[in-house]
């Protein structure tokens, strides 16, 4: 039995989010293994930064602690690719695109419209062949740039857990209220 056109939409959209989040965690996977963070630490640092943040402090980052240049040329080479292919802009528009079904609600091209970002709340068709395309590219990237990143060395740096100010478990309270032990 052949798969649906929006069923195989569906799907696409799903893999094109996969990709995309997979190519934002090797940026945070540079960041923390630049800055020597364990997981815990770079997920503070990084979770609330989008892919362009992400790109911005990674290579910044690497050109500031003198990261071999094979790091910095594979950093710039994924965020090239992104800008060229416009991948941000297409994929805003896979992700966040309102769907407009026609007449024929399971055609292969649909008109989708976005709120924001570039190209306003024109109404542009979208195929499924072109989510396919999208998702292949930022898979491309990803593969790329996650084979760059081993090779240079960047991701097979362990981390250490940082030092804290005051250890949790081995801290003492010491407020006016308590009593001291004797010495």
């Amino acid at each position: 039995m052949a798969m649906s056109h929006s069923m195989n939409r569906l799907i696409q959209i799903g893999n094109i989010c996969i990709q995309w989040s997979a190519l934002e965690y090797l940026y945070a996977l540079a960041i923390w293994q630049l800055l020597h963070l364990d997981s815990e630490t770079g997920k503070i640092v990084t979770g609330g930064t989008d892919m362009q943040p992400r790109i911005k402090l990674a290579l910044g980052l690497a050109k500031h602690l003198n990261a071999p240049r094979s790091v910095i040329k594979a950093l710039e080479g994924a965020r090239d690719a992104i800008r060229v292919e416009k991948l941000d802009e297409r994929r805003n528009k896979a992700v966040h695109g309102v769907r407009f079904q026609g007449e024929e609600s399971d055609s292969e091209a649909i008109l989708i419209e976005v709120h924001r970002g570039a190209g306003g709340r024109m109404r542009h068709e979208q195929t499924n062949t072109e989510l396919v395309a999208i998702g292949k590219e930022l898979k491309a990237i990803h593969d790329q740039l996650l084979r760059q990143l081993k090779d240079a060395g960047v991701l097979a740096t362990p981390t250490s857990k940082p030092a804290r100010l005051i250890d949790r478990k081995t801290s003492v309270r010491t407020s006016g209220n308590e009593s001291q032990p004797a010495s």
